[in-house]
């Protein structure tokens, strides 16, 4: 029996990187005497040198995220589980200190690459605003300027996109993971959005480095009603 777990591919830089899966171990796997594992490069003229650390097996069961404010799709109301948008994984870890969980991305193979949930619209109502926040941080070495990029299908069938924009962060030395950054936006509702069948909520980088595919964390997504005090999570 053969399992290939694939890392994503450099970028051409010399520091360390850093490679995920989730391996499911099956019957046949669990009762084996003796298991190998190698590491090769896909690649005919990769014949450079290369360092390998920390290679390791680690049980992962999935934690239970009863104290995520982010939507996880366990019941919280208003915001459907979290998955990767395009290439790569979502991990739920848990900070060693407090024990606070968070949604851990890893396998971004773009820039821009992050998560994706959808939203429930039947909560809307036109005229009123809305306050979207979240926290976040990259294990990068150059700071990268996040955004979420909210996409509805209107009742009429079109499509609508609106870009929110999060500030600048902070100044990064070295390797993260960083602190974390706060992004808050509002966001009016119209007629379009508030009577939207469907709405896609992306959380994404901009992509200002051209290439940073570091891992990436977030954490506490709300959505407040500005007019009215109802939130959801």
């Amino acid at each position: 029996h053969k399992h290939f777990v694939w890392c994503p591919k450099t970028t051409g830089s010399v520091g360390w990187m850093n490679c995920q899966q989730i391996v499911e171990i099956d019957d046949v796997q669990a009762r084996s005497q003796i298991m190998e594992i190698k590491m090769a490069w896909r690649e005919d003229w990769n014949l450079y040198d290369n360092d390998y650390d920390n290679v390791m097996f680690e049980e992962y069961n999935p934690i239970a995220t009863d104290n995520l404010v982010l939507g996880d799709g366990s019941g919280n109301d208003g915001i459907a589980g979290f998955s990767a948008y395009n290439e790569g994984s979502v991990l739920i870890n848990q900070e060693p200190g407090d024990g606070n969980n968070y949604f851990h991305n890893i396998h971004r193979t773009l820039s821009w690459h992050g998560m994706k949930t959808y939203v429930d619209t039947s909560r809307f109502v036109e005229g009123n605003t809305y306050k979207i926040s979240w926290k976040y941080r990259t294990y990068s070495m150059t700071p990268d300027t996040m955004r979420t990029q909210l996409s509805w299908k209107e009742s009429g069938g079109s499509w609508g996109h609106v870009n929110l924009y999060c500030p600048d962060p902070s100044s990064y030395a070295g390797a993260g993971p960083h602190t974390w950054q706060y992004c808050e936006n509002t966001l009016m509702m119209d007629s379009g959005r508030a009577s939207s069948v469907e709405m896609e909520m992306k959380l994404i980088w901009n992509g200002d480095e051209g290439g940073q595919t570091a891992d990436a964390d977030y954490d506490d997504l709300l959505w407040v009603c500005v007019d009215c005090g109802q939130s959801f999570s």
